[in-house]
């Protein structure tokens, strides 16, 4: 996805330099959260390697993957980065990650620095916005079938890489649910 936005916005090596500057690498284990419900999410990370899930705890206390973030995407809680407010979500490596961040005030610089750069940022926000709004229309439209065969298209590889209870409470339905739909493809 960044690697075709970059071309949509025709960034100059100039301006992929200037990125480059202020992307941070960083490195999470497994299992190791990246950000807790509570904090602020100071960053958005662009994810070079590795696996990242979002989620939030509901009211009877069940675990509900809101996201997936894999190889070449960007991952970040839009609400709680732009505003620099406390998160309702988790955010947790599922696979060793290979990233690099940037902070808010960096972003911010930079787009003032270069039109090329925020109009980047301007279309990596459009697509970000697209896909939440596919899920939003997937979960109030799609049958269950209909929303992993989504997801599939989505990350085909999915299955590889992602428990079927996480996988499940993403579609919005139950283990077993998602393992009668499985047997019946």
């Amino acid at each position: 996805m960044i690697e075709r936005i970059i071309q949509e916005a025709n960034l100059s090596q100039e301006s992929i330099l200037e990125l480059e500057k202020v992307l941070e690498p960083v490195f999470f284990a497994k299992g190791n959260p990246m950000l807790r419900e509570g904090e602020v999410c100071k960053h958005l990370y662009l994810i070079e390697k590795g696996l990242v899930r979002l989620y939030y705890i509901d009211k009877k206390g069940r675990d509900i993957s809101h996201w997936f973030s894999a190889e070449n995407q960007i991952v970040s809680v839009p609400k709680s980065f732009f505003y620099q407010t406390t998160s309702n979500y988790f955010m947790e490596a599922l696979e060793p990650v290979e990233a690099r961040r940037v902070s808010l005030n960096q972003l911010n610089q930079l787009f003032e620095k270069s039109h090329e750069i925020e109009k980047f940022g301007r279309l990596l926000t459009l697509q970000l916005l697209i896909e939440l709004n596919d899920k939003l229309l997937d979960l109030q439209l799609k049958t269950a079938k209909e929303r992993y065969q989504s997801l599939l298209e989505l990350h085909p590889d999915i299955f590889n890489r992602v428990s079927l209870g996480h996988i499940a409470t993403y579609i919005g339905i139950t283990q077993q649910s998602l393992s009668r739909i499985r047997t019946e493809r």
